[in-house]
């Protein structure tokens, strides 16, 4: 399971409405046995169906400082789940025809160095672009993240710097943070606007996240924000919160409450979103080789007992 316990959070979208496992509130209850702790970190549970929220649930504290419950309305950090964001805030400036996905990066970041092989923004946004993780990077170099602050322009240099890939670009598939820091670049210089404002225009306001944002000020005080915490060797829990300015690969800052009206839009969008959310539903990775992999734009493919999932 995970060590890190203020946010788990599960998003399902499926092909045809099929009723949770186990929707009673004390069958999910069990679920979270182990975080149910009303003196420790928790999280929040949501569980819909169509536009009816079957189950809403919230355990434990969201800060053990200043000890307060988490509450529906509790804003998280959403880890790697950000990344379906700065993949939908590509896919509509390519729906705008201001890029396409088999764009060279080179074109919108010639900082970016020539490997001899094209990478193309699809290639950051399903990762097979053989970029190495700049969050590897920092810690081959001894300065781990969670030591130092990191900013959206030095970790965009270092990957600019790197002199060699893992692999040549679209042969293999090797999930790394870099592709994201270099997509949420890519969409500022595309759009124009910041990333925060760019996100905030599209695609929070319109779906009505009214409590999304980017967290690329770590000083920005975020009311209503949970803490997380990991335990040491010892089991005594230490704060475990980012300490740095990156966003793209993660850093979005949300609720369930939020995060079901992202659903909700993704199954049923407006009619000038439709191309865009197309795009990003049914885009997947493919290798030069013609392999289809799991993942897309932030989204990976599968099924769940025979039926298609978007998760």
């Amino acid at each position: 399971m995970l060590s890190r316990a203020t946010l788990i959070l599960a998003l399902l979208a499926t092909t045809a409405a099929a009723a949770p496992p186990a929707p009673a509130a004390e069958a999910v209850d069990r679920l979270f046995t182990d975080i149910r702790d009303p003196a420790g970190p928790g999280c929040a549970v949501s569980v819909q169906r169509d536009d009816d929220v079957l189950l809403e649930r919230a355990f434990g504290l969201g800060n053990l400082e200043q000890p307060g419950p988490i509450l529906l309305e509790t804003i998280f950090e959403a880890g790697s789940v950000s990344k379906q964001f700065t993949a939908a805030a590509i896919a509509v400036l390519a729906a705008q025809g201001r890029l396409s996905l088999d764009d060279d990066i080179r074109r919108y970041l010639p900082e970016m160095r020539d490997y001899g092989v094209p990478i193309t923004i699809r290639m950051l946004l399903t990762h097979t672009s053989g970029l190495r993780g700049w969050d590897d990077l920092v810690e081959l170099a001894g300065a781990p993240r969670g030591e130092r602050v990191y900013g959206q322009g030095e970790v965009f240099a270092l990957i600019a710097r790197q002199s060699a890939l893992n692999f040549t670009p679209g042969s293999e598939y090797l999930y790394s943070n870099s592709n994201y820091v270099l997509a949420a670049v890519i969409v500022e210089r595309a759009s124009g606007e910041s990333f925060a404002t760019f996100s905030r225009r599209v695609l929070f306001e319109p779906i009505g996240m009214v409590s999304t944002s980017w967290r690329d000020d770590r000083n920005r005080v975020v009311p209503g924000r949970a803490t997380a915490y990991t335990p040491d060797d010892a089991g005594v829990l230490q704060i475990d919160m980012p300490g740095e300015d990156v966003v793209g690969p993660g850093g979005l800052l949300t609720t369930v409450g939020d995060l079901q009206r992202w659903n909700a839009f993704l199954e049923h969008p407006s009619e000038g979103a439709r191309p865009w959310v197309s795009l990003m539903l049914e885009t997947r990775g493919a290798l030069t080789d013609g392999t289809l992999i799991a993942y897309g734009m932030g989204l990976e493919s599968g099924a769940v007992s025979g039926r298609a999932v978007i998760s």
